[in-house]
């Protein structure tokens, strides 16, 4: 699920923490969903999207550490 949100004057994507169950995980089915969602969001054009999340699942399907763009806590 992406929500609508504000950075500054552009109107963004936040990705909501996603969740597979334990007996699908590791089939790429999270993977998946979130590359559909890029593409439908890209379609309706949104050119970037941000997640609260694990930085250690989310950045194997493209998110970057917010450090890398000058946003820090």
């Amino acid at each position: 699920m992406f929500t609508k949100a504000t950075v500054e004057s552009s109107t963004v994507l936040v990705l909501a923490p996603l969740s597979v169950l334990p007996e699908y995980q590791k089939q790429g089915i999270g993977n998946a969903l979130i590359k559909e969602g890029h593409r439908i969001a890209g379609e309706l054009g949104y050119r970037y999207s941000v997640v609260l999340g694990s930085e250690k699942y989310y950045p194997r399907t493209g998110y970057l550490p917010a450090e890398n763009f000058g946003i820090n806590e």
